[in-house]
């Protein structure tokens, strides 16, 4: 039985960057939000009735731990994003959820490598954000690709409060459209098995989500079973763009 869907309304929207927007959603008839796993995603609907066509799966970007609201990071292209774009506080959604095999299970996953690029960061910046809410032991190396500084989701985020405050978690960055002269003394290209090996010990038996672009998941994926990490490790969310 699916489960159904619940009026939510928009209480904030965010600027993560100039083309991406957080969409702050709580329950319209208030209390607690869904209950859900650090990595899941919900269908939104344009409003509690509309049909299927007025709606799409985002993954939730907030942590399970915060119980008054959920946060949905969109990136505006596309059809239904263009809905969304001009909407203000008060606006009520449908919301139906959570769906998906894509979490962190701490209890099995001792160490987590995520990979994502772009807007895909949506769900591994949940599954980060709930281990440093619980202080959780688990290792996390975060590898999260962009073109540049400017297109960086959450960036402030990551290399101030996780990096700072969570011991467990290694936050890297790395960009493809950097001008050489550009300061930057971190990585550079495309996230491959030479980067994986220098900021992941022991790779092979690690658990990998990855998620961002088709091609990107593709390739990611081809590569770590090609270089031996079992096929059950490796995780992927599709993100449709």
């Amino acid at each position: 039985m699916p489960p159904a869907t619940i009026p939510y309304v928009l209480a904030e929207v965010l600027r993560e960057t100039p083309d991406t927007l957080t969409y702050r959603i709580r329950p319209e008839a208030g209390g607690e939000v869904l209950d859900y796993k650090p990595g899941q995603f919900v269908q939104l609907h344009l409003t509690p009735g509309s049909e299927a066509k007025l709606s799409r799966s985002y993954s939730i970007a907030s942590s399970p731990t915060t119980r008054d609201f959920i946060d949905l990071t969109i990136k505006l292209q596309g059809t239904f994003p263009q809905h969304l774009k001009d909407l203000k506080p008060g606006h009520v959604f449908g919301l139906r959820g959570p769906l998906g095999h894509f979490f962190f299970d701490p209890a099995t996953q001792p160490h987590i490598v995520l990979l994502g690029a772009g807007v895909g960061v949506t769900p591994l910046v949940g599954m980060l954000r709930y281990a440093t809410a619980l202080k959780l032991p688990n290792r996390i190396t975060f590898l999260d690709a962009n073109k540049t500084e400017e297109d960086t989701i959450y960036r402030e985020e990551l290399l101030g409060l996780h990096a700072r405050s969570n011991p467990a978690a290694k936050i890297v960055l790395t960009y493809t459209r950097l001008a050489p002269e550009h300061p930057w003394k971190g990585e550079r290209g495309r996230i491959d098995w030479d980067m994986i090996e220098r900021h992941v010990p022991g790779p092979l038996d690690k658990h990998y989500f990855i998620c961002g672009p088709d091609q990107m998941n593709k390739d990611l994926k081809d590569l770590l079973l090609v270089k031996g990490v079992p096929r059950e490790r490796v995780k992927l969310e599709n993100m449709g763009f």
